[in-house]
């Protein structure tokens, strides 16, 4: 199966930089939530970062718009944002987001703030790095000033990583998936799974029978290689195509080529 996979330019360049909150070591290996969130244990009592209460208040502020908005609303919101941290309108007014400063004039503010920009101009690594997706879309849909544009972009990016990632290793395991068995059973349902997780803003941005669509080609169990299903002439690579060419990270995310009968690399 052939793909064709594009990288967004500010998260290819490496320098000796490490992101400013990343898991720490005391903390269980199994645990993912806030794993990107510093504290500090003093005099008995639990110091809470700065960072970690933005997210706080940031999340709380995710789960009542998500409550407020509609779906169709929710996901021309999240277009709209999407152009001002990551599309054609951040790119324009670039030189302006890399002068804005942090509301806050603490420590970690500031220094979050200069990492964020420095990495959006592809020097040193994304200070959210291994963040969960939550807490990157918390930042990222943010619209209410607390985080800087370019804060933003970088917390969108990551998010962006982990879906280029994801999408690049459901693609090899879903073709592996077709030589052997001629079925796409386990990759419809890995989709799903994936869909179910994503916040909702995210969801927001896919199809509306997205789901529903996924659950029918599961509960068909065809074979695609006789490259028909139930009679509808649906093939396996107009399947692939259609899904993932859907979602907020499709435009810069793993698709498949035109030519579905020459491999890559990067499926393998």
């Amino acid at each position: 199966m052939a793909i064709s996979i594009t990288s967004n330019t500010s998260s290819t360049s490496s320098t000796s930089s490490t992101p400013l909150y990343t898991q720490t070591q005391t903390q269980p290996a199994s645990s993912q939530e806030k794993s990107s969130v510093s504290t500090s244990t003093k005099a008995g009592s639990v110091t809470v970062s700065w960072l970690a209460q933005q997210l706080n208040d940031a999340e709380s502020r995710a789960k009542t718009r998500d409550t407020t908005l509609g779906r169709k609303e929710l996901g021309a919101t999240a277009s709209s944002i999407v152009d001002r941290i990551a599309g054609d309108t951040w790119y324009t007014n670039k030189a302006k987001h890399d002068a804005e400063l942090p509301k806050s004039d603490d420590p970690q503010a500031v220094a979050l703030a200069r990492q964020a920009t420095a990495f959006s101009n592809g020097m040193g690594a994304n200070p959210f790095k291994g963040m969960s997706r939550e807490q990157l879309d918390a930042i990222a849909y943010d619209d209410s000033g607390k985080f800087t544009v370019n804060e933003r972009h970088a917390a969108w990016q990551e998010a962006y990583d982990q879906e280029y990632e994801w999408r690049v290793r459901v693609i090899a395991e879903g073709d592996l998936e077709y030589q052997r068995t001629g079925k796409q059973n386990d990759f419809f349902s890995e989709l799903l799974k994936h869909y179910k997780g994503l916040p909702a803003i995210e969801q927001a941005q896919y199809p509306d029978d997205y789901a529903s669509k996924l659950q029918h080609w599961i509960s068909l169990d065809f074979n695609f290689h006789t490259n028909q299903a139930e009679g509808s002439g649906t093939s396996y690579k107009s399947v692939v195509e259609t899904l993932l060419a859907q979602g907020p990270h499709a435009r810069n995310g793993a698709k498949i080529a035109p030519s579905a009968t020459q491999d890559t690399s990067a499926a393998r």
